[in-house]
């Protein structure tokens, strides 16, 4: 009898990991067509995807079994935001070829600003979708 329930729970545990892979596949590829720019692109074209990559999160955090943990959401966010920075920086420094101190003035502070633009549009964006999140649930 112990080694029947010890075949169905090794069944389970087998079941549960491929569903979570499953699941977790559908959400890179979702993830993957939105964060695209955050690799390629600078604080411009940055700029118009946040709302869609809320949007990518939200649905994940509300469909996914295997996903939507605090955990994995700050895990998610973190790499997310590191991201936006390091475009950022390789914008504002042309791919790091120069120091900020090097450009003339009224171009580093267009820069500055532009990058400032996207960490508010973000910063909404967020929220917007936090106090969403937190009503639907």
């Amino acid at each position: 009898v112990s080694t029947q329930s010890t075949g169905k729970n090794f069944d389970r545990k087998i079941t549960d990991a491929a569903n979570e892979a499953k699941d977790n596949v559908k959400i890179l590829y979702c993830l993957l067509k939105h964060c695209q720019p955050l690799y390629y692109g600078d604080p411009i074209t940055i700029k118009p995807e946040i709302q869609k990559i809320m949007k990518a999160i939200l649905m994940i955090y509300t469909t996914s079994q295997h996903y939507n943990t605090t955990d994995c959401m700050t895990h998610l966010f973190v790499k997310i935001t590191n991201q936006m920075v390091a475009a950022c920086k390789e914008y504002i420094t042309d791919q790091g070829v120069k120091r900020i101190w090097d450009f003339p003035y009224p171009e580093i502070t267009k820069k500055i600003q532009e990058a400032r633009e996207l960490y508010f549009e973000y910063d909404t964006a967020f929220q917007t979708m936090k106090t969403k999140s937190e009503k639907e649930f």
